[in-house]
């Protein structure tokens, strides 16, 4: 519908009523509108405090699903497990703040608020998810079952292995802990929005039934006055373990047995009853067995019957229907180890230089622990009060006890064997100690073990002084050296009393002169290289060094002692030396593939020399071992040619010192083969007899035999492989091998086999059919292919039937 046909249309608006109706519209829309912007922000207010609440109580449902309490051990004590291990965040100067207000009740400003999603411990779930728009705190508070806030004991921790079960400071274990969950929902606010406290109690708060303590009141021989609730697996003879156990709650009124039920208990183990003979409310008394066999399964117990070492915890059942703990409770221990003597191996000598690396020690005594792991051992310095003492640990070798002692031995002559290294051990007297049983240093306190008192008897150690009487070259044993080629030379220092514990363990310098102690004049320091008790060996760089006569300086790096030559025993020289020629001895030449040729060096200046070796530019071999420095004018060469080519041009180097050599051409020639003489041990010839009527065998030539083949017969046909060794046969050509008795001969060309390092020429053949004739000695031959020296021998194997 039209509202007007035109503005002067008497039906429709005139243009001033239609303006004034829109400012009376106007008008009344603006208190509606903020009516409806009100209502809104209502609704959302009202549904965020539903929400905190909501969430509070899913919050302190879920603080609830998690445990009370559950116990620390040496594997989970980093973990999170019950309430206060993820949420009581007290500062770590001040674990124990539980503050209280005035009137009685928690201080909540001062207890700090510990974020609830940051902490919370896996496995709980995700029920939260409908929250994530929140911000959750929690705080906590420890309450007195019946007088409010609690005052924790002092050495309490959520987390301490052995201390995190709740306690006042009675020592009195604690049932309830109020909890308070803080919701906000403007994350600027200073206070929540939302809080909500519950509290949250353990099993035993219902029946207020608890354990404070058991304490060992005898016998005197399996108790230690140090620790009043431990008791040792093991007496001399095997005794019953009086204990008390002191709590609350306890059923004194029904004096039927197995009200109250006493044992100690550990994980994967058996538990081990109290036979209880005095009951009250506060207090029960009884005895326990330590060594039957009822307490663990052997699988896990190498002290099997024995209880195993460590801790255990203290149960208590009431009535059949409450169980109550004191988590961690109770120690079992080695026992204490006695120390009868102790010294050096074999005759208990009580006194050691400081230099000694291994010393042996033997510690007699007993009971020492042999089944489990060896004791461990330590010297202990004795010094003044206030002061550190020095310990030298000791590694145990060898435990023997008496026979019959199963593990532990009563006896005082049961016997450890110990090394110890001495040589960072500042002189002084020592005490031996023993600790059954852990051969770890990091965990001799460790909760079980037991330490025996220091030794009666004193062991000194004595500080000594290195002493140096020789210095000499490595390589040569000369007490010169050239300051100018060979560097660095390698010196040996002889004496006594080296230091060989560090790396370095030792200094070393030649010098001219020792002024108050120390190196003067001319000195140089060496690089050290190895050190034993009486030689030390290092690298010197000799070249800043005038020619003249040193000293040799050592000084032990454990404690700064030093030592030096009386004289000066090595002299740098000036290096003046030269190759006037290499030749063979007279009768032999430089022949390819021949070896122990006798030959000399001539020249000047050889007694500085270091190392020989021949070369051919590409491949150099060191004829150490095989060259005598026979003076300063001559070496005496063995030469050994196999596998150099006639057709290198070949050198002999004489080296001064690592790197620095003269050299000097020589010619390696081809000369005739030949076959080794009969030997004892390098076989000459060889054969290997091959038919099918009798096994294949070796046959070996020596001095007094010969080598043998098996004739063929008409039945069947022999076959024989010859080896040869001998000299001359050519790196690259071939060698022609001939064998043959009477008429019959077999022939072949064969390129050789060489093994310098054994000195090893030697030719195979193929495999030969024997003659079919009379037995009787039979020749061999051999002629290098282009030679016409034939080296042939008439009876140096036989053909046999």
């Amino acid at each position: 519908m039209r509202l007007t046909k035109s503005l002067n249309h008497e039906a429709g608006f005139s243009l001033a009523e239609i303006l004034v109706a829109g400012v009376i519209l106007a008008l009344a829309l603006v208190p509606i509108s903020r009516m409806f912007d009100v209502s809104f922000t209502g609704l959302r207010q009202l549904e965020r405090v539903q929400g905190g609440v909501g969430c509070a109580k899913a919050t302190m449902e879920l603080v609830r699903s998690i445990p009370f309490y559950e116990p620390h051990t040496d594997e989970n004590q980093n973990q999170d497990f019950d309430i206060d291990d993820c949420y009581w965040g007290r500062p770590a100067d001040n674990p124990t703040f539980n503050p209280a207000k005035a009137e009685g009740g928690p201080d909540w400003d001062s207890i700090p608020e510990v974020e609830f999603r940051a902490k919370f411990p896996q496995g709980i779930g995700n029920a939260l998810r409908s929250y994530e728009n929140y911000y959750i705190t929690i705080q906590l508070c420890y309450l007195e079952d019946s007088t409010g806030v609690a005052e924790m004991k002092s050495d309490w921790a959520p987390k301490a292995m052995g201390r995190d079960r709740p306690r006042n400071k009675d020592n009195i274990p604690l049932h309830l802990l109020l909890v308070r969950v803080n919701v906000y929902w403007q994350q600027q606010s200073d206070q929540p929005e939302y809080y909500l406290e519950g509290v949250v109690s353990d099993t035993e708060a219902l029946y207020n039934v608890g354990i404070s303590e058991i304490s060992v009141t005898g016998p005197a021989s399996i108790m230690n006055p140090a620790r009043y609730n431990a008791a040792a697996h093991w007496s001399n003879p095997n005794v019953d373990v009086q204990v008390t156990i002191k709590g609350y709650g306890f059923d004194d009124v029904n004096d039927a047995d197995g009200v109250v039920q006493a044992s100690l208990v550990r994980d994967k183990h058996y538990d081990i009853p109290i036979d209880l003979t005095y009951r009250s409310g506060t207090e029960l008394r009884g005895t326990l067995r330590l060594y039957t066999g009822h307490n663990e399964s052997s699988s896990i117990n190498p002290w099997n019957p024995k209880a195993a070492i460590g801790y255990w915890t203290v149960r208590i059942n009431q009535q059949q229907v409450v169980a109550v703990y004191l988590y961690n409770g109770f120690v079992v221990e080695y026992p204490k180890p006695v120390i009868a003597d102790f010294g050096n191996s074999p005759d208990y000598g009580k006194t050691i230089t400081n230099n000694v690396g291994a010393a042996t020690l033997l510690i007699k005594g007993g009971p020492f622990c042999t089944v489990a792991q060896n004791p461990a051992v330590k010297l202990v310095q004795v010094v003044d009060e206030g002061e550190t003492p020095y310990e030298i640990v000791g590694n145990v070798t060898s435990v023997s006890v008496p026979a019959g002692t199963s593990g532990y031995s009563p006896s005082p002559n049961c016997v450890i064997t110990a090394t110890f290294d001495m040589t960072k051990a500042p002189a002084g007297e020592y005490r031996m100690m023993v600790v059954n049983s852990c051969n770890d240093p990091t965990q001799w306190k460790m909760i079980g073990n037991r330490e025996s008192d220091p030794s009666d008897q004193i062991y000194t150690v004595i500080e000594v002084t290195p002493e140096v009487d020789d210095v000499y070259t490595y390589s040569t044993h000369l007490h010169e050296a050239p300051y100018n080629v060979g560097n660095p030379w390698r010196l040996v220092f002889e004496g006594r009393y080296f230091n060989i514990s560090g790396s370095p363990s030792v200094e070393m310098y030649l010098c001219s002169d020792v002024v108050d102690g120390n190196p003067a004049g001319n000195y140089i320091k060496g690089t050290v290289y190895a050190v034993s008790p009486t030689v030390a060996v290092a690298d010197f760089d000799l070249s800043s060094l005038p020619v003249g006569f040193y000293k040799g300086y050592l000084k032990n790096l454990n404690d700064n002692k030093a030592g030096w030559t009386a004289g000066s025993p090595f002299q740098v020289t000036e290096f003046n030396a030269n190759i006037g020629g290499f030749v063979p001895n007279a009768g032999y030449a430089f022949y390819e593939n021949y070896y122990d040729i006798p030959s000399k060096i001539t020249g000047n200046g050889f007694l500085s020399a270091t190392r020989v070796t021949i070369t051919n530019g590409t491949v150099e071999h060191d004829l150490t071992g095989e060259y005598t420095v026979t003076n300063n004018n001559e070496i005496a060469v063995n030469l050994n040619l196999i596998g150099c080519r006639s057709t290198d041009a070949w050198k002999v180097r004489v080296y001064f010192g690592p790197s620095y050599y003269l050299e000097r051409a020589f010619t390696v020639s081809l000369g005739p083969a030949k076959i080794l003489p009969p030997s004892n041990t390098k076989y000459a010839i060889r054969i290997y007899r091959m038919g099918w009527w009798f096994t294949d065998s070796w046959s070996n030539e020596t001095t007094s035999t010969k080598a043998q083949a098996i004739r063929s017969y008409w039945f069947g046909t022999a076959k024989a492989r010859f080896e040869v060794l001998g000299m001359g046969f050519p790196v690259s050509g071939q060698t022609r091998l001939t064998v043959w008795k009477d008429s019959w001969s077999a022939s072949g060309d064969y390129s050789c086999y060489m093994d310098r390092a054994n000195k090893i020429v030697r030719l195979t053949s193929s495999d030969w059919n024997m003659p079919n004739i009379s037995s009787g000695d039979a020749g061999i031959s051999v002629q290098r292919l282009g030679d016409s020296y034939v080296d042939s021998y008439p009876t140096r194997w036989r053909l046999i039937d």
